[in-house]
């Protein structure tokens, strides 16, 4: 699925809590949304470290982040996420 239609399916995919949606770039790299209510918690996470980068989003703006994103996933990127061990 190519990220203009992820964007638009995004919220379909996304229905109800618990509700998971990753993406997968051509270097492995993975980027990944779990819905709880009316927030979205997106992270990327990084085996090697054995933990993942994330922070939470309001479910308003999941789609037109997904829309934006480059071909390729970079944490640098998304400098505003937190680490968290698993």
């Amino acid at each position: 699925m190519d990220l203009s239609l992820a964007a638009d399916r995004i919220l379909e995919l996304l229905q109800g809590d618990e509700d998971f949606f990753g993406l997968i770039d051509d270097h492995n790299a993975t980027l990944q949304f779990l819905r709880n209510g009316e927030t979205i918690w997106m992270e990327i996470p990084i085996p090697d470290k054995q933990g993942s980068y994330g922070k939470y989003i309001p479910l308003s703006e999941v789609s037109a982040l997904v829309a934006g994103l480059p071909a390729q996933i970079d944490l640098n990127d998304f400098s505003e996420m937190q680490f968290q061990p698993w």
